[in-house]
């Protein structure tokens, strides 16, 4: 199955997003043939912190990123996220509240998914209930 991302990340407009997603775009600056997106649940507040990242991290190359709208509590927008990636940065915490949603997501749409989560109690309940997956 081919997927129209290779990197999304999702959570942009938090702080910890917008950071990984400048770092993002920094390591693969001249890959052409490495496409990412950015996803959270309002346009608007996407497109205005991809103009800030531009600016301000002087990355201009962050307004040709895709944009996806998903939000952890629309299970749908989850999973057409992870169907149209093949890796998710998940930025969206806290964990324990919001991340099984996402991890669920990447299962079914097959995406690797990637945390930045700092809860042990979350990361250790997440890798038994879905070792097998």
């Amino acid at each position: 199955m081919s997927k129209e991302f290779d990197i999304t990340v999702f959570g942009y407009t938090g702080y910890t997003g917008q950071f990984v997603g400048e770092e993002v775009c920094r390591q693969i600056s001249g890959e052409s043939n490495v496409k990412v997106a950015v996803a959270g649940r309002s346009e608007k507040k996407l497109r205005e912190k991809l103009q800030d990242s531009a600016k301000q991290a002087e990355l201009p190359a962050m307004l040709d990123l895709d944009i996806i709208i998903a939000d952890v509590h629309n299970s749908e927008s989850l999973l057409e996220m992870a169907r149209r990636s093949k890796v998710i940065i998940n930025c969206v915490g806290p964990y324990e509240k919001f991340g099984e949603p996402v991890i669920k997501a990447c299962i079914e749409g097959k995406a690797h998914h990637v945390d930045i989560s700092g809860e042990p109690a979350y990361l250790e309940g997440m890798q038994l209930k879905y070792k097998e997956e």
